[in-house]
Formats: structure tokens, sequence, C-alpha cells
């Protein structure tokens, strides 16, 4: 490595987990059933950590979380969303910092699936804070958390996304009520996973909507209270953020900082049919993903709610992410990477597509390929250190 003082901090996607998490020793989210990916990367001299943030939340939550876990400490969502979303300003509690006196560190900010949005939107808060909660804290006479101060975002050095869906994807509108089914299953496992001792093999981090079981507090007691809190209906959950009209509006609020290296790693695991524009799953998705591939593989001349068009090029997709999602934020400068070029701050430099799905790229839970996992995140880490010897 050409540096010293860098730390490489992965945020995980959707119903992922981190390390601080008792599933990672089993099952590690960053190389899953091809082994921790994150091992050799180590051994190598690279400080890798991973974050755990909400499975189930959204960005802005995701964002707060992450804040709160590199400096120790309890969440604080900030008084304006908390009110705006009816729950608690303060969540989940980290009881150490995930990376000590990290804002004197260089770091590099890796996030898979809806981890890149996660790891966009806490850039831009660091960055520009978030005026709007400061009034909300005075106005409530209280002080604000520090993250939405801005001005900290000197210690972001890059931003990596994979598979990401940094413009929404055509998943949640495909397969609506198909994926409110799941987001309703898994809340409901939260309500009662969530409670019990296993919060700490697995947490899904929404103590703000009241989800954790209080000192004292009986099981009985603690299901009757987390069993009527209102976490879907709240709005403040990562299937908003997912689709395409929410996605435009967070995006309506990030940009490329003119200071950091932008890399996106794009997957795709279908192909062109016969005599159509439409899509098929590849033999070696995961099969999980093969329903997903062909419904979002053949949906397309259509408009979402929000009057957002999606057209042929939407398509190619690795059974949870359409492909051309996954390059770069819509209306952010970007360039396809060349090895051969210098890298250029500011400029999202989109990578040659994998041909993997969305948990091959990580891993996989089939057929996984140990050394091809092992590789590539050494290819990604390789590809940002030579943004430090510039």
């Amino acid at each position: 490595m050409s540096e010293q003082n860098r730390t490489a901090v992965f945020v995980h996607g959707f119903l992922g987990w981190g390390e601080r998490d008792g599933l990672y020793a089993a099952l590690p989210y960053w190389g899953l059933t091809a082994g921790d990916a994150l091992a050799p990367l180590r051994a190598a001299g690279y400080d890798c950590r991973t974050a755990s943030v909400g499975s189930l939340s959204s960005a802005w939550d995701r964002a707060c979380e992450l804040y709160a876990q590199l400096n120790g400490g309890r969440a604080d969502y900030g008084v304006a969303h908390a009110e705006s979303y009816h729950h608690a300003r303060f969540g989940v509690a980290y009881a150490q910092p995930l990376v000590g006196a990290w804002q004197d560190k260089s770091i590099d900010l890796i996030g898979h699936s809806f981890g890149g949005a996660t790891v966009r939107l806490f850039l831009d808060i660091l960055d520009r804070g978030r005026p709007e909660e400061i009034e909300a804290a005075k106005a409530a006479g209280t002080v604000p958390s520090p993250f939405f101060l801005g001005g900290q975002a000197g210690c972001i050095h890059s931003v990596t996304t994979v598979a990401a869906p940094h413009n929404g994807t055509t998943l949640t509108s495909c397969c609506g009520s198909l994926t409110g089914l799941i987001m309703m299953l898994f809340t409901g496992g939260a309500k009662t996973w969530g409670v019990s001792e296993l919060k700490n093999e697995y947490d899904f981090k929404l103590d703000q909507f009241g989800i954790r079981r209080e000192p004292g507090e009986s099981v009985t007691d603690t299901l009757s209270r987390t069993l009527s809190a209102e976490f879907l209906h709240s709005g403040d959950h990562a299937l908003r953020d997912l689709s395409i009209d929410g996605a435009a509006a967070l995006n309506g609020q990030l940009g490329a900082l003119p200071g950091v290296y932008y890399f996106s790693y794009p997957c795709c695991r279908t192909h062109l049919g016969l005599l159509s524009y439409r899509q098929w799953p590849d033999a070696k998705m995961t099969p999980l993903f093969t329903h997903y591939g062909f419904r979002m593989g053949r949906w397309y001349d259509q408009r979402t709610p929000g009057g957002h068009f999606v057209g042929k090029d939407w398509l190619p997709n690795d059974g949870l992410v359409n492909t051309i999602s996954a390059t770069y934020p819509v209306n952010e400068p970007f360039c396809l990477y060349s090895a051969s070029a210098p890298v250029a701050p500011g400029v999202w430099n989109v990578m040659p597509v994998r041909h993997l799905d969305h948990f091959a790229v990580i891993g996989g839970v089939f057929n996984a390929d140990r050394a091809e996992t092992q590789n590539f995140f050494v290819e990604l880490l390789q590809n940002i250190d030579k943004t430090y010897s510039k």
C-alpha cells in the first residue's frame, strides 16, 4: 500500500450485516460462502472495517448509524427527521468506535447494493450538513448531532459502489406486491427477533421505532409493544429509497464532490432473448433471483408513479438491480474506466460490467468461486491505491 493512515470501510446492503453481528463469524457478508474476502486484504496490510447498519432502514437512518458507529455512541437521526417520520430521535448504540480517530485518517468507503446510497448520503451530510436539523434542534432547546454541522468530508478519499441501485430498481415496480410481502415478513421477524437474545447475532437496528427490549421489561410486555410499532407505515425504510422515484428524490440532494474519487462496479446476469428486447436470466444466476431477473427483464416502456420513464435500456439486470442503474447516478459526471488513463476525482469511473449476479459479486450462495471473489476485492482496493500515488 502507498499510505499507512488509510482505512477502508465496507457498508453492506439491504438485509445485510457486518462484523458487529454474530452471524458474520459463521457467514461473512463480504465473501459469503466463498469465505471471508477481507481476510487476504488484511493479511496484505489493508486496514478494513465492516459497518453494521439497519438492514431494512432508509438511507438516512443508515447514514446516521454509520456516523454513530464510526465514532461510537448512539445513533442520532435528527430532531426534524424523527418528527417527520414519527420515531425516536435516538436509536441503536455502538459501544466502541469502528475506526478510532477516523477523521484524522483517509477513509475509503465501499458500499454493496443499498450500501451505495448509504455511503453517498453519508458523505453529502458530512460535507454540507443539514441546516434544517440544526434549526430544529435549536427550536427544541437541544444540541444537534455534530454529523449535521457539515464541513467534515475532508477525510473521505474515495467512494466505491458494487451493484448499487443509484437510480433505483424496477424490482419494486414489477414485483411490487412480492417485495412488499418480503418487507412485511422481515419486519415481523424484526419485531420478534429483536426482542430476544438473537438480536446479538443479527440486529435489524430498529430501536428508533421501539423495536427493542427495555431493561427489566418482560418478553410479553415487549412483544405487546413492538408488534404494534409502525415501521412500514412510517415510510422511513429501504423500499422507498430503492424505488426509482425514491432514488430520484435522493439523487436530487446529492452530487459528486470534486476532491473525492468515485468507482462503480455494475453487474449483469441476464442475456438478450431472440426476436425481442427482453432479457433472460443466465443459467448460473442464483436461483433465488431467477424470478426477479425474469420479471425485470420484461418491465419496460413504463412510467413510474412519479413520472420517470423506463426504457429497454433498463432490462439487463443482476437479479435485483438493473445494470444501467448500477453504472452511475444520473446527472452526475462519469467516464468509462481505463487502466491506461489517469483517474480524476469528482467523476464516476464506471468499471467494466461484471457477469455476475447480485450476490455472486460478493461471494455468492451457490457455486461460489473463492479465488474470483478474493481477486475482485484485491483488484478493487488496488484501483483505489492508484489514486493515492498521484
